[in-house]
């Protein structure tokens, strides 16, 4: 990507100034930081309400433009592309922990103690090709295609819960999402949270609009659906464990206007389960032609490294622990 080497490349300031202020902050600062985002929340978004009024009116004289899927798709890639050019020139690199290890594994295709985290790993490797083989550029280009994608998962799941498009709601979403923590302090770079996060988002996403495209309408022919929550919760527990949550959500598949339906909650669990086998095999495929081992990252033997990443010193919690710093 030529276009994003020259645009990642830029020397602002800004950029430099968020890489030396945020990246360096330890975590009670950067906890700081995202109780301000919250606070502007709180703050700054009922003194622009007049605007958004304005825009909610100009959105309801074009209604019937914005029903149809065409204009709401473009609208959706508008968002996508515009968050993610915002994000990109602010980007770092790498901040020397297991994002270093990650893009270790993407660049040079070895195995490391984190196979179940592979899925990331590709997605790296994926970005770093498309970045003409610099790890450092691709680092930072998937960095901003996560957040886009995230931004955009969030846009559908908050137009699914009310008429219009909901641009209030997405605007305190937003606030919220650049309130964590990890999002400003660890910007560009490349830990296996934000594949996790992207991936988790748009399953939400995807069940939220079935829930108002499907309602009171016959059941589809397809379930793709679930087919894709499956592939995408498979995506996000082989980004990071936290993405298992998403074994949840399926069990939503009994509720069907209201009343549970078995036939179809069947139905849709045959697909759910499908998803998660077609991404299971692609790791299969990735981890035989990439790392010669087709087992890597799906066998069993290697279940042990799951001790080692959440508790490195090989101990588990005590109870005078800071159970968060610890789970952290």
């Amino acid at each position: 990507l030529p276009l994003a080497r020259l645009y990642s490349g830029r020397p602002l300031q800004v950029r430099r100034l968020l890489r030396s202020a945020l990246q360096s902050w330890s975590r009670p600062y950067r906890q700081l930081l995202g109780f301000a985002f919250l606070i502007g929340a709180l703050v700054l978004v009922p003194r622009f309400a007049p605007g958004f009024a304005a825009l909610s009116r100009w959105i309801q004289a074009r209604r019937e433009i914005f029903a149809r899927p065409g204009p709401r798709a473009a609208l959706l890639l508008a968002l996508f592309l515009f968050a993610f050019l915002a994000s990109l020139p602010f980007t770092g690199s790498v901040r020397g922990g297991d994002d270093t290890a990650y893009l270790n594994a993407a660049t040079f295709d070895t195995e490391n103690w984190f196979a179940r985290r592979y899925g990331h790993v590709y997605l790296l490797k994926l970005f770093t090709l498309f970045s003409g083989g610099d790890p450092l550029v691709g680092v930072r280009v998937w960095w901003s295609f996560a957040f886009a994608v995230t931004v955009a998962a969030l846009a559908v799941a908050v137009r699914s819960i009310g008429d219009g498009l909901q641009v209030r709601t997405l605007t305190v979403t937003l606030f919220l999402l650049l309130a964590q923590p990890s999002m400003m302090g660890l910007i560009g770079n490349g830990f296996a949270d934000f594949s996790a996060m992207m991936f988790l988002t748009t399953a939400v996403a995807v069940y939220l609009h079935g829930l108002v495209i499907d309602a009171g309408r016959p059941p589809p022919r397809h379930e793709w659906r679930a087919l894709v929550i499956g592939a995408l919760t498979m995506g996000a527990m082989r980004s990071k464990e936290v993405g298992a949550v998403l074994l949840a959500l399926p069990m939503l598949f009994l509720i069907v206007d209201g009343g549970i339906d078995l036939r179809r909650f069947a139905r849709k669990l045959l697909y759910w389960t499908a998803g998660v086998a077609c991404v299971l095999a692609l790791m299969v495929v990735l981890d035989g032609l990439i790392l010669g081992d087709p087992l890597f990252s799906t066998g069993w033997s290697r279940s042990e490294g799951l001790q080692r990443m959440n508790f490195p010193d090989g101990r588990s919690a005590q109870p005078n622990d800071d159970w968060l710093q610890t789970i952290w």
